[in-house]
């Protein structure tokens, strides 16, 4: 240990001694004396350390892994590089101690909730149960949700994070149709991640369940799609669709695609899309009145779209039992085409409406109707129409 001496202190000094002969009287100095001189120069005080030189790049390097911690596992960078700098600033004379214990204590808050997060998905797994047929049960999370699993209704509809799968032969609240991510790239905004989100989904509902008329009047359709946070520091983009049922108690599935469609349904299905699809074209405006030409514009879709049905009803291979029904459909579609394509080429908007009226008016309706009996299709549902319009078949 270093110790600080003082400099000497000033001492009177004994009387001279006195030549031989000469008389001295007590204590007499012959000559003025000063004090004592220093034997050698005092010890000068210690200096300061001198000032840091800089900051730490470990430091800061680790604050900032630690704030981004969650992505790519960086809280473990901020754990070794706030490490290092605690061991390196002394040495190097830097700044940056609490930068450090900062980036630590950030690194290891987001391992301790990734290893929860692990903890929790894997109870999840434990309570999430499929049996022979594939279908889940027990509890999971809103991520975990797959096409096809139905749940029942949760107490807090617009916070729930966990869910109760069931089989969808039992009373249930939710059945989810479709998912998919958006594209990646930076976070387009909450309007743009909306749209892309239905356009998913409206896409994803056509292949869930080809037949519109399966879709009761009391389904709501609903998803989950991608915050900003969860998107840029989590790379979440995915959407989940759902068919919601208010009171919690449907049975039985939605799902009506090539997994448990026939060969003849399907080809129905597929021939009456165009028509169907035709009829979602509606104009804005409330008759042919108000914009005559938007209304000559769709009565040409849905006469293509009827052309086309009716061809492909034609040519179809089918049963003994659906056969006429179906030559009977064709015929009617090819009479409610005339009318729309005369629609389409009207002059005045008058004349317009009473085509349109002319095409609902005829048989269209009651021998579809006919062919799905025959078919075993539904025969009623959210599309049925009112009689105001024409309807899907």
């Amino acid at each position: 240990m270093f110790q600080a001496f003082a400099p000497p202190t000033e001492t009177p000094g004994a009387p001279p001694v006195p030549p031989p002969h000469q008389q001295a009287g007590p204590h007499q100095q012959p000559h003025p004396q000063g004090p004592w001189p220093h034997p050698y120069p005092g010890f000068p005080g210690w200096a300061p350390p001198p000032p840091p030189t800089g900051w730490s790049g470990f430091a800061i390097t680790a604050l900032v892994l630690g704030i981004l911690g969650i992505a790519c596992f960086l809280w473990v960078g901020a754990i070794a590089f706030g490490v290092a700098a605690l061991r390196t600033i002394p040495q190097r004379n830097q700044r940056g101690k609490g930068m450090a214990v900062a980036g630590i204590v950030l690194g290891t808050v987001w391992g301790v909730l990734l290893v929860l997060g692990a903890v929790v998905g894997a109870l999840d797994r434990a309570n999430d149960h499929t049996d022979d047929r594939g279908v889940r049960t027990g509890r999971v999370s809103v991520d975990d949700l797959r096409v096809g699993d139905c749940y029942t209704r949760p107490k807090d509809l617009d916070r729930a994070t966990r869910l109760t799968l069931v089989a969808c032969a039992a009373a249930h609240y939710g059945e989810v149709y479709a998912d998919g991510d958006l594209p990646k790239g930076d976070y387009p905004g909450e309007e743009k991640v909306t749209a892309a989100a239905e356009k998913l989904c409206d896409a994803g509902q056509e292949k869930y369940t080809m037949d519109e008329l399966a879709v009761p009047d009391q389904a709501e359709l609903f998803y989950y799609y991608p915050q900003k946070a969860g998107w840029e520091w989590a790379d979440d983009r995915r959407v989940i669709c759902v068919y919601s049922f208010g009171h919690g108690d449907r049975t039985g599935s939605l799902r009506r695609d090539a997994s448990n469609l026939t060969a003849e349904q399907t080809a129905y299905l597929k021939a009456v899309k165009p028509f169907n699809t035709a009829l979602e074209h509606s104009p804005d405006a409330e008759d042919p009145a108000e914009d005559p030409e938007a209304f000559r514009a769709w009565a040409r879709e849905l006469a293509d779209g009827a052309d086309a049905e009716a061809g492909a009803l034609e040519s179809g291979g089918w049963s003994a039992a659906a056969r006429q029904p179906v030559a009977d459909l064709a015929a009617a579609v090819r009479q409610e085409a005339a009318h729309f394509r005369a629609a389409s080429q009207a002059a005045d908007p008058a004349t317009v409406e009473h085509e349109l009226a002319a095409a609902r008016r005829g048989a269209v309706a009651a021998k579809a109707m006919a062919v799905r009996t025959a078919l075993d299709l539904a025969t009623s549902g959210s599309h049925g129409g009112d009689g105001s319009a024409p309807i899907a078949v």
